[in-house]
């Protein structure tokens, strides 16, 4: 069977060539699911990778990039709140 014109070993090469400027750009291909065809199912393609490794937390409704971002601000905003607090019990 031939091989399809863009799957040859010089395409291979280039998309694994630059996936070190995808990590870097904040795309990572680890999200991509190489098993589903894009002509079929383009999200799946897309996202398949993180789909298949994304777990929600019970006590969100929902996941995704600004939720780490929600909780990770809630933390600093505790530990500012937190040290305000020390400091003004700490003062005569």
């Amino acid at each position: 069977m031939p091989k399809h014109p863009h799957h040859d070993d010089k395409h291979s090469r280039h998309a694994t060539d630059l996936s070190h400027h995808t990590e870097r750009l904040g795309f990572s291909i680890d999200n991509l699911d190489p098993t589903a065809d894009p002509r079929q199912d383009f999200y799946r393609f897309a996202a398949g990778g993180w789909l298949d490794q994304a777990v929600i937390p019970d006590e969100d409704a929902q996941v995704g990039g600004f939720i780490g971002l929600f909780h990770l601000l809630n933390e600093q905003i505790l530990s500012l709140l937190q040290d305000a607090a020390d400091q003004s019990a700490d003062e005569p």
